[in-house]
Formats: structure tokens, C-alpha cells, sequence
């Protein structure tokens, strides 16, 4: 899998865009999310790079060279910055209240185990359409 994902990025084109996913967009307009963001399985880092230009402290975490790349060249031409961390998933270490958000795209539950105690208490962890925190919104 790894291999297909790395040559889907090696395109200089950004085959999702540049924009952020219009979810994302939109909850962000009433969450105001902020602080430290995790952005699991982040690809070429369009939203990454949309929480950077919000004011939030962005990690992009991947296991395509090629998309991390691409963030953080997408994060250069915004003049925003975006850690970026080349991580599989099946092998990531969750660390516990890391964050105060994390998104995450497409990650299926098994890939992000253990990702819900690494949000600080009270943040959010948005996934694909899914918020869960204690105050659910």
C-alpha cells in the first residue's frame, strides 16, 4: 500500500486539490479549533496546511514521502508552517494528551488505535465526518 500511495503523489499536480476537504472548512468556521493539531494519514496535506493558516501549531503525519513532500512544498507557497512526521500508522506511538485536535480523513479505527487518548481533555478528534469529545458537538 505504501508503494501505491507514494507514486500517486510523485504527480506534481495535487490530485485532491489544495483546498481543505469542505467539511473541514465548514466545522471549522463554528469549532474554531486551535492549538496543537495532529492530521493522521494526511497525503499531500491540504488541510494540514488550511489548519496552519488558521493559527493552529500543525503536525502532518504520513507514510507517503511523496505527500509529505508535497506539504510541505503546499505549506511553503501559503507561508504557513507544517511539522511533517513519515509514520505508518500500524506502528505509530500515541502518546498520551499530545494534542488538542486530530484529524483524520480515511484512517479505519484498527489504523488509529489509541489515538483518542492522545487529544488533551476537551479536544476534538475529527474524522471523515465523525467529532467525538466529551462535549460532543
Amino acid at each position: 500500500m505504501t508503494s501505491f500511495w507514494n507514486t500517486r503523489f510523485q504527480d506534481e499536480n495535487y490530485i485532491y486539490g489544495t483546498e481543505p476537504n469542505a467539511f473541514l472548512s465548514e466545522s471549522q468556521k463554528k469549532l474554531q479549533l486551535s492549538g496543537d493539531a495532529l492530521a493522521i494519514a494526511e497525503g499531500e496535506g491540504r488541510n494540514a496546511v488550511f489548519l496552519a493558516e488558521q493559527g493552529m501549531n500543525v503536525t502532518a503525519w504520513d507514510y507517503a514521502e511523496s505527500g509529505l513532500r508535497k506539504t510541505e512544498k503546499l505549506a511553503a507557497s501559503r507561508d504557513v508552517t507544517v511539522k511533517t512526521e513519515l509514520v505508518d500508522l500500524n506502528e505509530a506511538s500515541w502518546t498520551k494528551d499530545r494534542w488538542d485536535e486530530t484529524l483524520s480523513k480515511r484512517v479505519a479505527p484498527k489504523n488509529a488505535s489509541g489515538s483518542e487518548r492522545s487529544d488533551e481533555a476537551g479536544g476534538i478528534f475529527c474524522c471523515g465526518g465523525l467529532f467525538h469529545s466529551p462535549n460532543s458537538v
